[in-house]
């Protein structure tokens, strides 16, 4: 391969990727990235009724997190259809959800804990 053709088609690499990086930043792609965690987030809630608690949190690349908080109601009968609320962590990258439970403690948002 000559120097020639080595260049351009490591230029045409590094454009390609300079479009798929700013096609990430459109809002129409953050749009999609939410929806797409709010989904993961309310079928790992394991609640009935899911919905997506105010608006989501997203973290930086180098964690590559998306925080939503999911209300809903607790499916099992001793529970009693009482209402549930979990934090959900949403990788990007992977696309998994972990959820933890996430009371309301005198009126206000606590985590577990404290």
């Amino acid at each position: 391969m000559s120097m020639f053709r080595f260049a351009a088609c490591c230029t045409t690499a590094v454009l390609a990727g300079l479009a798929a990086r700013a096609g990430a930043s459109t809002p129409e792609a953050w749009a999609q990235a939410e929806r797409e965690a709010a989904q993961a987030c309310q079928e790992a809630a394991g609640l009935s009724e899911p919905t997506v608690a105010g608006n989501p949190v997203v973290f930086d690349d180098a964690s590559g997190q998306t925080a939503v908080v999911i209300e809903g109601r607790y499916p099992q009968a001793h529970m009693q259809g009482r209402e549930g609320r979990v934090l959900c962590l949403y990788d990007r990258i992977s696309g998994l959800a972990h959820v933890a439970q996430w009371p309301r403690a005198e009126g206000r948002d606590e985590p577990s804990g404290k």
